[in-house]
């Protein structure tokens, strides 16, 4: 019987499974790792950094939230601060949407001696913020945090991963959800909605006649419209591990950047399994079950009709923020009054509470964690070995398993 292991949390948890079990494969195409560093020295499509200095005296450079520690967001704001280190001061904005605010250990997490002793940091809070007047063709409102309105220039940092609404993360979501107010993050978000259900084309991976990634994409060219924007964003390979940085401008860095993702985190199987056994990867990404339901996402499409989903996360923090305990629970007992509630008065949890409860419906899901006190639409055990076990009794002994290491990819088939 062969031995295997995930992470969970903290920790690496071992398992037994004498039944067919794979780990999905990236393609063929090697793609080399860089640092920070060397992105910076070859940007794609603008011009090096410390030019940004001769632009403008107000620097305005906006990291990720704690929830993205992943990121190493240290190690890039001070590669951003060291070509930047003639200008006296910059402001930093803590961009985290709708996130919770930093505690002051968390600013020191993020950026370390990236800040120089006249910097100031701010924490984005979304209902404090400056409306343009700008509007979308969609009807949504471009607003921002006062120090990036007030910008000449502004330095993006973040990361890129498959994103369930807008396809792919990093870029302009540093500015929409990162830095925009709260009506304005709702507003784009909404538009997965589509004729009572979620737009199909609103998923991970997925560009081309998405409506969040396309109202994202003509907020930021408003909100930027007037200031020198320069980008750096890194992407982790499929053990969610920082790989591969790049550069530049806004558009053509990111751009650069999804291809790489595709690559890096699209892994293939030659048919479709019966089960999975995931993990969003371990701390932080299993954090909440908030967060940790993409690595549902990840693998429903390379499973059978009727396929099950194991997933391991020790969810330190429970459910997640705000409400979404509640909307799992509501959804979990009547999936129409909380789709009613999304299409009048949508918010982020109530939405991934209604895809979670979705999800469970065709597959069935199983949580592995220590936490049995939160609200989940499927059966939760206390490790892989019982989960095993129901899959085994359910599907058979010779049932064929996947084991995805990561959430921030996606298993594709030859059959999808």
């Amino acid at each position: 019987m062969e031995r295997h292991s995930i992470l969970s949390g903290r920790s690496r948890i071992e398992f037994d499974y004498d039944g067919p079990l794979i780990y999905p494969e990236r393609g063929t195409q090697k793609i080399e790792s860089n640092s920070p560093y060397e992105a910076l020295d070859d940007p794609e499509g603008a011009e090096r950094l410390e030019l940004m200095a001769e632009k403008g005296p107000k620097i305005t450079i906006v990291i990720p939230d704690a929830t993205r520690s992943w990121q190493n967001v240290i190690l890039m704001a001070e590669a951003v601060r060291s070509r930047l280190d003639k200008v006296d001061r910059v402001d930093w904005v803590i961009g985290g949407g709708q996130h919770r605010l930093p505690t002051e250990e968390e600013k020191e997490l993020l950026l370390g001696k990236a800040k120089r002793d006249r910097d100031h940091v701010y924490s984005h809070d979304p209902e404090i913020f400056i409306e343009t007047g700008l509007i979308t063709s969609n009807g949504n409102s471009v607003t921002l945090h006062k120090k990036v309105l007030e910008a000449d220039s502004v330095v993006l940092i973040g990361g890129i991963v498959h994103h369930e609404l807008a396809g792919f993360s990093g870029g302009r979501k540093a500015v929409i959800p990162g830095v925009s107010g709260k009506g304005s993050i709702i507003k784009n978000h909404s538009f997965c909605l589509d004729n009572g259900g979620i737009n199909p084309m609103t998923d991970c991976g997925k560009l081309a006649d998405n409506p969040v990634h396309q109202d994202m994409m003509e907020y930021i060219q408003l909100a930027m419209k007037d200031k020198d924007v320069f980008i750096l964003n890194v992407i982790p390979d499929e053990n969610g591990m920082p790989w591969r940085y790049v550069a530049g401008d806004l558009v053509r860095a990111w751009e650069k950047g999804v291809e790489i993702a595709r690559e890096l985190q699209v892994l293939y199987v030659d048919h479709k399994m019966d089960f999975a056994i995931v993990s969003p990867g371990g701390h932080p990404y299993d954090l909440d079950l908030y967060q940790s339901t993409k690595s549902i996402t990840a693998v429903k499409g390379a499973l059978r009709e009727g396929g099950m989903i194991i997933m391991a996360a020790e969810l330190e923090d429970g459910a997640g923020p705000g409400d979404y305990g509640e909307m799992v629970e509501l959804a979990m007992r009547d999936k129409a009054k909380l789709l009613n509630k999304l299409e009048n008065e949508f918010t982020i949890p109530s939405f991934c509470a209604f895809k979670l409860v979705l999800d469970s419906i065709s597959n069935t899901l199983i949580l592995v964690s220590s936490r049995n006190d939160i609200n989940f639409p499927g059966m939760i055990c206390s490790n892989i070995q019982e989960a095993l076990a129901i899959v085994k009794k359910r599907l058979g002994e010779s049932a064929e398993g996947l084991v995805l290491k990561a959430g921030n990819c996606v298993v594709v088939t030859a059959e999808n």
